[in-house]
């Protein structure tokens, strides 16, 4: 049952921003064994709104498996179907865009990437910024699903999930870090303590 709702309160979002359902999520998941010799597997889904897909019209969603992909090869998938909202680790994407030029993906109607699992670096952000395209990052757990969204207003700020989680902010070591960092020129975030609201 947590299951469904954290999928329900995740899609929730894409609800509250007015986001268009229509557009295709591809999704990428990394993969520790070995695949086939493209380095990725594609499964595609008839809609991704999950338990919302018969109430709601949606994109369908390409969930592409990978390890160490072929880049040649996997730029070819991207081109059979509009990619909508790319969700994928930003350490993936600097990596097959290394060469900054990410019109690709702007080519192949990308509305919005969504950062996983890690952050997205300013300079991933800008490169994103200078061909149109939204990045719009979440902070989840597979136990307490969607913890917070990213503003679309100022960006690389957070709204809570209220509906799920309480949030605390963990300032004990603050004082000490950031005198430790001033030093080296940048500061670490406080880190954060998540409850959740809902039975696991």
């Amino acid at each position: 049952m947590s299951v469904d709702y954290n999928i329900v309160r995740s899609i929730a979002q894409y609800f509250i921003e007015g986001r268009d359902l229509t557009f295709n999520n591809t999704l990428f998941k990394s993969s520790t064994r070995n695949l086939t010799k493209a380095g990725f597997t594609v499964e595609h889904t008839t809609g991704w709104l999950g338990p919302l897909n018969s109430l709601f019209k949606s994109g369908d969603l390409k969930k592409i498996t990978h390890s160490h992909p072929n880049r040649d090869l996997l730029f070819k998938e991207l081109t059979k179907d509009p990619i909508g909202h790319l969700i994928a680790q930003p350490s993936l994407i600097e990596s097959l865009f290394y060469d900054d030029d990410m019109s690709f993906l702007c080519e192949n109607g990308t509305k919005m990437f969504i950062p996983t699992g890690e952050v997205a670096e300013n300079s991933l952000r800008d490169k994103f910024a200078a061909v149109g395209i939204p990045v719009r990052a979440n902070y989840s757990s597979e136990e307490a699903g969607l913890i917070a969204a990213e503003c679309k207003d100022c960006p690389e700020n957070f709204h809570v999930a209220q509906s799920n989680v309480i949030v605390e902010v963990d300032n004990r070591d603050s004082v000490c870090r950031r005198r430790q960092q001033t030093r080296k020129g940048a500061c670490n975030p406080p880190a954060f303590v998540c409850y959740s609201l809902y039975p696991l």
